[in-house]
């Protein structure tokens, strides 16, 4: 556990134990960009209910699809902000009980917005196809990969990064332990 000062300067206790929103995600080493997957890897979709976004967090990885599933009764235009350049986008109109898509680019987190509805989400793309979401003592499981060095990192708006460093045997699997570390806030 630990306290953090919010903008307010109140303190607020942290359980990080529980933290949900964690991504991790597959990066070549020294920041060297993997092939893309010979497959192409599956929409992720993000659900928008009545009441917002589903989840808060969502990944996607360089070039996969995002399918924006609208469970309301009204068409719904998603928005999303890069958080580095403030630059913003429409992802698109998805239809009352249907769905747009995007294709994932523009690297780092955006902020995505519901149109009128009461919720921000988040969008994290990764700089390769391989990208998931986890909350703190879970796991992400990747396969195709290319074998060799790979970086396995992890993201999450209010925490530092984490890396670490994996080596993928041809055929093989490799398993890693990616550690956050919670020594200082970065919000």
């Amino acid at each position: 556990e630990a306290y953090g000062a919010s903008a307010n300067a109140a303190l607020e206790k942290y359980d990080y134990r529980t933290i949900d929103g964690l991504v991790v995600y597959l990066d070549g080493p020294g920041g060297q960009r993997l092939p893309q997957p010979l497959r192409a890897l599956p929409a992720i979709e993000v659900v928008v209910t009545d009441a917002g976004f589903a989840e808060p967090v969502y990944a996607a990885g360089q070039g996969q699809t995002v399918r924006i599933v609208n469970r309301t009764g009204s068409p719904v235009t998603v928005t999303a902000a890069d958080d580095y350049t403030g630059e913003s986008v429409t992802l698109g109109i998805a239809p009352a009980g249907g769905t747009t898509e995007w294709t994932a680019t523009g690297e780092g987190s955006w902020a995505l917005y519901p149109g009128a509805l009461p919720s921000e989400g988040r969008l994290f793309v990764a700089p390769s196809a391989w990208a998931a979401v986890v909350r703190a003592g879970g796991e992400a499981v990747f396969g195709n990969l290319p074998p060799g060095e790979i970086a396995v990192r992890g993201w999450h708006e209010a925490i530092p990064a984490a890396a670490v460093s994996a080596a993928v045997p041809a055929g093989e699997y490799a398993s890693v332990s990616l550690v956050f570390s919670v020594d200082a806030l970065t919000k």
